[in-house]
């Protein structure tokens, strides 16, 4: 009797051994190349969205990383203490904003954008300036009307100067979809015209720029004499209608920046004349007849 509630006991503590819950081993952060500390087993558990969109393989995720979750504000390795880069932008009219002050001075705010800067930025742009919202500490915007205007380049070499200026605020490989949202285009009075994904970045750029004075007009034929930089180009292509903004113009084409171009901010890619031909649509300009 003995001797059978022995190996009952040891039956039962065999069972118990092999429903105990395991812990699974996790890796310990890695120095990548540029000396970043990241965690891709942390990050992948982490960040679900992350690897639904991209999968799970450590080079996409530490590219994910750097190139948009830094900036979001998540955490590459379990404890890390990562905060929001602290990125300050330089509008047109030369004023400065500092999202990292915008999301402290303004809750609601923070409550709908957490502190990624792309988001908070893009408030401001949209609405906070009109709302009279301070853009850093110690600035001041005042109240907005609809009919208010800032002034931008006046001159294709302007335009390329204040466009390289941008590349630090939308830099390559920024995250640019659907989920940005819509932008109202400044340029025409008359006219409403409401962008997504790369005619919200091709109306941003040319609005920030060229200033929000209603002074552009659109041309309807192709013509290779009337792309200048700056411009926003409208075109067919495989995969539907697509919006760039002209950063230098050459003898067979354009060179552009873009947004949703493979979902994010693309800078320097080369578009022929040829191709643009085959599905253009319209050339949004900022300078006179």
């Amino acid at each position: 009797m003995k001797k059978t509630i022995k190996i009952t006991l040891m039956a039962l503590a065999f069972l118990a051994f092999l429903t105990v819950p395991r812990l699974k081993a996790q890796a310990a952060p890695e120095t990548m190349p540029d000396g970043t500390i990241f965690d891709a087993e942390y990050y992948a558990a982490a960040n679900p969205d992350v690897v639904a969109a991209l999968g799970n393989s450590k080079e996409m995720l530490y590219k994910h990383y750097v190139m948009a979750g830094k900036a979001e504000g998540r955490k590459p390795y379990a404890g890390s203490d990562t905060e929001p880069l602290r990125t300050v932008y330089t509008l047109p009219d030369g004023s400065i904003f500092d999202p990292v002050f915008y999301a402290s001075a303004y809750p609601d705010l923070k409550a709908a954008f957490g502190s990624n800067a792309q988001l908070l930025f893009q408030h401001y742009i949209q609405f906070g300036q009109k709302e009279g919202r301070q853009p850093c500490e110690g600035g001041v915007t005042a109240p907005g009307r609809s009919d208010q205007t800032t002034a931008g380049a006046k001159t294709q070499e302007a335009a390329y100067q204040r466009l390289l200026a941008l590349k630090g605020s939308y830099p390559e490989g920024m995250s640019w979809t659907m989920a940005r949202g819509a932008y109202t285009y400044k340029g025409l009075a008359n006219i409403m015209y409401v962008g997504y994904e790369c005619a919200h970045y091709a109306f941003l750029m040319n609005d920030l720029v060229f200033g929000t004075e209603p002074n552009a007009r659109v041309i309807y034929s192709f013509d290779r004499s009337q792309f200048h930089v700056g411009d926003i180009v409208r075109y067919n292509t495989a995969w539907g209608g697509h919006s760039v903004v002209v950063l230098s113009v050459g003898d067979n084409g354009i060179t552009v920046t873009e947004g949703n171009y493979n979902s994010s901010v693309h800078w320097g890619r080369f578009i022929s004349f040829a191709e643009i031909q085959g599905g253009f649509q319209y050339i949004m300009t900022r300078y006179p007849a």
